[in-house]
């Protein structure tokens, strides 16, 4: 999550559930003052971005702080994002510099954010993840439900909303810019959606695939043997 006054960012050496990415989104979220109104950009990547993984942690942030979130959509070929001059600055910072382990990036990205705003970057291990497909009173925010009906790629955007007067939590969507909202509707209510904390995602920690394992041992040839 990057923007031009403050940049936040997470490393971490495992994999791409849809859980690890509501997890630094939701993090990050927590850590901001409060607002009438918060706006995330993303790109339209399914597994990441568009999925009730997200969705349904959003909603709940949306709840618990008065908070209203739109989570919006890049529009391919179109668009731009600051994160990608945070990216540059970190690819220029790496130019001539020694990695040898994990942490080398973290004090590297540290490094690549210049005053007056610097880099925050978290460094997180297996016990930080939460597990948010358990919590989902909303199964699914796709628009439609039956073939040919609109799917989570035909989305413009979301937005998340606080409990109305009626104890609903509604997600709404637009598929095109100049509609109105619409609500993604919840199977049976929310009276029959009991949601809870979420688990931790990990119990322990992860094992390097042989894949990858076999490939790190060659590097010890090539890397200083502390």
């Amino acid at each position: 999550m990057a923007g031009s006054v403050r940049t936040t960012l997470y490393r971490w050496h495992g994999g791409l559930a849809a859980s690890e990415f509501a997890t630094y989104i939701r993090h990050y979220l927590s850590s901001l003052e409060k607002h009438d109104e918060i706006i995330i950009f993303s790109d339209g990547c399914t597994y990441q971005n568009r999925n009730a993984v997200l969705a349904n942690p959003l909603q709940q942030f949306a709840s618990s702080t008065d908070n209203v979130v739109q989570h919006k959509y890049l529009v391919r070929g179109h668009s731009h994002m600051d994160v990608g001059n945070s990216h540059s600055l970190i690819e220029r910072e790496k130019k001539g510099r020694s990695i040898n382990v994990p942490y080398d990036y973290v004090q590297l990205m540290k490094s690549a954010g210049k005053s007056p705003c610097p880099f925050t970057v978290h460094y997180v291990t297996h016990d930080f993840f939460m597990d948010f497909s358990e919590v989902c009173p909303y199964t699914s925010i796709r628009p439609g439900k039956k073939t040919g009906d609109p799917t989570v790629t035909d989305v413009y955007y979301y937005k998340y909303t606080p409990e109305d007067n009626n104890g609903r939590k509604p997600i709404q969507y637009e598929m095109r810019f100049s509609e109105e909202w619409q609500d993604i509707s919840v199977p049976g209510g929310f009276a029959s959606k009991k949601v809870g904390e979420p688990k931790q995602l990990y119990q322990e920690r992860l094992e390097i695939p042989k894949t990858k394992y076999n490939p790190l041992q060659a590097l010890k040839a090539v890397i200083g043997k502390e």
